[in-house]
């Protein structure tokens, strides 16, 4: 049985932590498109395997990872917050006051990006300064 989530984890050192830091957070994997969630599980980028070339007009940009589900006879299966692989992920999209779900192929990975950030020197930046860009789309 695959592993139902990986872990990539990346060691950082440095003054000040990187722009975006809880961008790029998790990433589903199809056979053709790969969605990248930032830390509230919204669709910020779509590419294709090998592609750093991202999907401009992707209908699941913006919307929100919800889990996964696989339909057996007589049963649904559901997961979250992630899908797993061979289940399909299911995205909320928001339409006005609408809201509407979608699927995507078979999952085939499911990755958790892990930041460990060591900053070096006498500032000490607070949770506000490095999660700002998220706070100012709530």
């Amino acid at each position: 049985m695959p592993r139902i989530v990986e872990v990539e984890v990346t060691q950082e050192r440095g003054r000040t932590p990187r722009p975006d830091p809880l961008r790029r957070s998790f990433e589903v994997w199809t056979q053709n498109t790969i969605y990248v969630l930032d830390s509230r599980m919204r669709c910020i980028e779509v590419l294709a395997p090998g592609s750093t070339t991202p999907k401009a007009e992707h209908p699941f940009l913006g919307s929100r990872l919800v889990g996964g589900q696989v339909q057996h006879e007589g049963s649904i299966e559901m997961s979250y917050p992630f899908p797993r692989p061979g289940s399909f992920a299911v995205f909320e999209m928001r339409k006005g006051t609408r809201r509407q779900f979608s699927r995507t192929s078979a999952v085939e990975r499911v990755v958790v990006r892990e930041r460990i950030v060591t900053l070096l020197g006498p500032t000490e930046p607070t949770w506000p300064d490095i999660i700002r860009d998220q706070l100012d789309d709530d």
